[in-house]
């Protein structure tokens, strides 16, 4: 591993230039790839890293031949789509021991894909198991044309230390490739949105630590889709459904179109409710690395704290800063003193 840091980014513009670059530096020529782990779940976060990917590629003049995400992926048909063709796995803050099955799907495919070019695209690393990385070591570094990009350098120190064998490079984070179409907001702003985590990764309770001190105007919630959005969610996902318990289908390219069209309308759900949510705001406080991300490419005031294992604070150090209109609180008790808040509070 040669790199050690990013270069000192000033400007969106220079953080999606650096990505362009490593992504035609691993992909060499290819003009067409397969994206595998793709997000068919109510996350924002994994939806706007997907959106990034899928418009990096298509700057790059990339084409994506195939696609699943970890259950409904058919070897038989992965080669009948895309012979010989590159695999890219989606990148995001899984990868590691914090969410098992999602490893467990990234080491099959590398081990059963020596043939094909491999890029485990930008992710945060993280194993709390040493037995776990050494295994994950073992099996990556068994391929002969993985590379496992990081999206920060703290990843990037805790892989050479857990997985000293296998090929690592930095590249940000895959969201901020996405432009949303409302860069600007209308109409009359909002309350301050508190958008805190529910799960494994929150760390402390955010939302109590700030309910307090908020007005009737402000809102508490996490990440989902609602309302009839989330009615037409459950509609769409039918096809998958199917497939995921009925493994022929998973063969069958007409369901894999179904599925495919199913999947896009998904994700373009789960944008436009991450979007309906954050723009227009006093103010977003938050312990969501991607709800971060969304409110400086709104241009929206926020304020972002850490979660459990330490990923936001390097990846706003080396890069997400150049959003401007926020800040990062290391602690959700910091929060409540950030000049960010400050500024809101008095309006």
């Amino acid at each position: 591993m040669s790199e050690t840091a990013f270069p000192v980014f000033e400007s969106l513009d220079a953080v999606r230039a650096f990505t362009s670059s490593v992504l035609q530096d691993t992909l060499s020529s290819a003009s067409k790839v397969v994206l595998l782990d793709i997000p068919t779940h109510e996350n924002v976060g994994d939806n706007m890293i997907w959106q990034g990917e899928i418009e990096y590629l298509k700057r790059l003049h990339v084409r994506v031949a195939y696609e699943a995400d970890i259950f409904r992926h058919s070897r038989k048909l992965l080669d009948r789509l895309a012979p010989n063709t590159p695999i890219l796995l989606h990148g995001g803050g899984n990868f590691g021991d914090v969410w098992p099955v999602f490893q467990e799907f990234r080491e099959r495919v590398v081990a059963d894909n020596h043939d094909r070019r491999i890029v485990q695209l930008p992710q945060t690393v993280y194993f709390q198991s040493p037995s776990r990385a050494a295994q994950a070591n073992a099996i990556l570094s068994a391929h002969p044309n993985f590379t496992l990009l990081v999206r920060d350098t703290d990843s990037l120190e805790r892989a050479s230390s857990a997985l000293p064998d296998v090929n690592v490079r930095l590249c940000p984070d895959m969201a901020l490739g996405w432009t949303p179409r409302e860069a600007r907001t209308r109409g009359k702003s909002r309350g301050i949105l508190v958008l805190a985590r529910e799960d494994k990764e929150a760390a402390g309770d955010l939302a109590a630590e700030i309910e307090l001190h908020l007005g009737p105007s402000h809102e508490v919630r996490d990440w989902r889709l609602t309302g009839w959005q989330k009615a037409l969610w459950k509609v769409t996902r039918v096809p998958g459904r199917l497939a995921r318990v009925v493994p022929w289908l998973r063969n069958s390219a007409l369901m894999f179109r179904v599925i495919r069209h199913a999947n896009e309308f998904n994700r373009k759900q789960n944008l436009l409710a991450g979007l309906t949510l954050v723009r227009g705001r006093h103010a977003v406080i938050t312990n969501r690395l991607h709800a971060h991300v969304l409110a400086g490419l709104l241009s929206v005031p926020y304020v972002v704290t850490e979660n459990n294992y330490g990923k936001i604070g390097p990846i706003f150090q080396n890069y997400t800063h150049v959003l401007r209109s926020g800040t990062f609180a290391p602690k959700a008790t910091d929060v409540l003193s950030s000049d960010v808040l400050n500024r809101v509070e008095s309006r």
